[in-house]
């Protein structure tokens, strides 16, 4: 009755007022419209398709008895009513309204539900118990068909029902003719030039899978947009015309998107990166907004791209901890206790330090500085410091596995000091990530087969790779591990030729110089073997087996190496990757160029103090730069200013043999008194935050 359900139940002893009844079908309310001593009809409120108890209660007079065969019940059938609208297009896009009863109220309940219209799918974009919506799907013409009527039929579970009718007509079908171009890169942009007929004056929409083409012009017969962008695969396009549906697109190829992954090779390499991997398959473009990761563990910075190849290098995302002082001290309170005193890292992970006294005088202040030991607070002279002050912050980077151990100077008198400990660990379990190629925020398609391919460097044969641990296995993704026994590991690093005493760091020398590496996981093919020097320069590798290398440090290129400047040390493996530097200090693994002289010109002047000694190939005393020579450099130059010593200084000038124990008075001597500069003894000056031992 009017689209809604209407129930009759007999019985006695009812009333005749219909507002003393309570109706219940389930969980659903059947109102009553008449009511008699023996009869009540009412009518049903929209409900899921089921079989419900009936249940009747008279308010003046209580629960109605069930009859003696049973429980009354009533089935709430699946059922189609009608429909409208019952004619639209070939080509899909015409929302259907559908009445009845039964039906799911969320789309969600419709779960693997469906509704067909002669074989198309309608997709349900609305539902209630007692109507839904739906968006017809194209009906392919054949040719031969201008007209198709058929009934509109759901499936439920097990339930299903047909009613209704809907005819897809052609003369009421928009139609395309050519669509162009037919291909895109994953990111769109191109404009697509559409052509066809009864395409309507008012706009509609265009759509390539679920994005929409943005429109510049629509006409009856054309249409221009601007491409969407989308994943790989072969998109449909579909033109939906104002209040006709979808144009037919059964004569028009879709617009194809490329980008897909077809081959990852190799697919496991070392924890710390360092690993060439080659990626195969179509739509890379130039690459220049392709990002390549492994999971959250790796990059992978591309060095090399063509459209269906490009070569990466992995590099592990390291990750940076902030510490803060947020603690609390058992006696000064809040802000005197670093956030986490005892920190575990991994190698390449950076800390950073971050503080900020709420209360701060002058002699207030938290600093930081690597220390020997968790009794010391004295700064060890090379490892990392901060300047001490109320606020401030120091980052640190951490290589090599170990404990390191801080302290503040005094942060107020000279007894509180806040201290810590980054305890830097190594990797003991493998980790295994999936592959994810993006060009902006859209992913590459992965069509996953076996590993069959392999990586090629300029110049040096690769050796057979380390079987210590099978290819990852999966069907729905690339995958990489990082692999503990596939990561080469530097236990030592010594200068062995071209040392030099000029720089208090255990491993300085000239260009040239000579070092030995000793671990484990190299390779006795001595090409495979990198050791890099800083980012520019590298120390050439000349005999290698799998514990041991030998290089000769080469300081030039297009950029020489700086002297005296720190270059840290990194061994690579072709194609494991990166060696963990495990070294017992942190300071054998920096190398410092020391500058050195191979040549003197030597000038004779009128200064009697002074001496000359003749070349001893040609005879002939070298020359020195005259004082003109300097003026043209720059007329404040010391030598320009004073052309040689005074009188009074000449008369006291002696020549002396230069000792050890004089050279070790002076240099004893000058470290005092960097040391009271260093540390803020000399007044005037600012406490130095790199001063190293001599």
């Amino acid at each position: 009755v009017g689209g809604s359900v209407e129930l009759s139940i007999a019985g006695s002893g009812f009333t005749s007022h219909i507002t003393d009844f309570i109706i219940t079908v389930g969980s659903l309310n059947c109102e009553v419209s008449d009511a008699t001593s023996s009869e009540i009809t009412c009518l049903l409120e929209p409900g899921a398709a089921g079989t419900y108890d009936v249940n009747v209660v008279v308010k003046s007079r209580g629960i109605a008895e069930q009859p003696g065969s049973g429980q009354l019940t009533h089935t709430v059938v699946l059922e189609i009513f009608s429909n409208t609208p019952t004619v639209g297009s070939l080509g899909g896009g015409t929302s259907i309204t559908v009445y009845g009863s039964g039906f799911p109220a969320t789309l969600e309940a419709w779960g693997d539900g469906s509704v067909t219209i002669d074989g198309c799918s309608c997709k349900i974009t609305k539902t209630s118990f007692s109507e839904f919506e739906c968006l017809t799907s194209a009906k392919p013409s054949g040719g031969r068909y201008k007209r198709s009527t058929a009934d509109i039929s759901i499936t439920i579970g097990s339930s299903s029902t047909s009613g209704g009718s809907f005819t897809y007509d052609a003369s009421l079908t928009p139609t395309l003719s050519s669509v162009s171009p037919s291909s895109s890169s994953p990111l769109g942009g191109e404009v697509l030039h559409i052509n066809g007929s009864a395409l309507g004056a008012a706009w509609g929409k265009v759509l390539l899978g679920d994005n929409e083409c943005t429109l510049i012009a629509w006409y009856p017969t054309y249409i221009t947009c601007i491409l969407p962008p989308n994943t790989h695969g072969v998109y449909p396009v579909h033109v939906e015309v104002t209040g006709n549906g979808f144009a037919d697109v059964s004569s028009v190829s879709g617009v194809s998107y490329d980008f897909v992954v077809t081959d990852v090779t190799p697919r496991k390499g070392s924890t710390l990166g360092g690993t060439m991997v080659k990626i195969s398959g179509s739509g890379f473009g130039n690459c220049s907004n392709i990002d390549v990761k492994f999971g959250d563990l790796m990059t992978c910075e591309v060095s090399e791209c063509s459209n269906t190849e490009l070569i990466c290098n992995t590099e592990r995302i390291s990750k940076v901890h902030q510490l803060n002082n947020g603690g609390r001290h058992p006696v000064y309170g809040p802000g005197y206790v670093w956030s986490d005193i005892e920190l575990e890292i991994l190698p390449g992970d950076t800390v950073e330090w971050v503080w900020n006294l709420q209360v701060a005088s002058k002699e207030t202040g938290i600093s930081v500085q690597q220390v020997e030991s968790p009794a010391n607070n004295e700064w060890d002279g090379k490892g990392f410091k901060s300047e001490k002050g109320p606020k401030g912050r120091l980052r640190q980077q951490f290589y090599s596995p170990g404990d390191y151990f801080y302290s503040s100077q005094p942060v107020f008198g000279k007894e509180l000091f806040m201290k810590g400990k980054i305890q830097v660990v190594s990797d003991t379990e493998d980790s295994t990530s999936a592959l994810s190629v993006m060009m902006e925020d859209i992913p590459a398609a992965q069509e996953v087969v076996a590993d069959t391919g392999s990586v090629a460097y300029d110049g040096c044969a690769l050796s057979p790779g380390s079987d210590c641990i099978a290819d990852p296995v999966s069907s729905h993704a690339f995958l990489f591990t990082m692999a503990v026994c596939l990561t080469p590991s530097v236990s030592s690093v010594v200068i062995s030729s071209g040392s030099s005493n000029a720089s208090a760091m255990p491993i300085s020398g000239f260009n040239g110089a000579g070092l030995i590496i000793e671990g484990s996981g190299f390779s006795d093919n001595s090409c495979q073997n990198v050791v890099s020097l800083g980012d520019n320069h590298h120390c050439v590798v000349t005999s290698s087996s799998t514990s041991q290398l030998t290089c000769t440090v080469d300081g030039a290129g297009e950029t020489p190496m700086p002297s005296l400047k720190e270059q840290k040390i990194a061994v690579t493996v072709r194609n494991s990757g990166s060696a963990l530097m495990a070294v017992s200090d942190p300071d054998t693994a920096k190398f410092y160029l020391v500058p050195k002289v191979t040549s003197t010109n030597v000038k004779n002047e009128e200064f009697n103090a002074a001496a000359t000694t003749a070349s001893p190939s040609t005879g002939v005393a070298p020359e020195i730069p005259s004082d003109t020579d300097y003026c043209d450099m720059d007329a404040a130059h010391t030598m320009c200013i004073y052309s040689g010593p005074s009188e009074e200084c000449q008369a006291k000038a002696t020549g002396r043999e230069f000792t050890e124990e004089g050279k070790n008075l002076i240099l004893n001597k000058h470290n005092e008194l960097r040391k009271r500069v260093s540390t803020g003894g000399e007044s005037g000056q600012p406490e130095a935050s790199n001063m190293r031992k001599l």
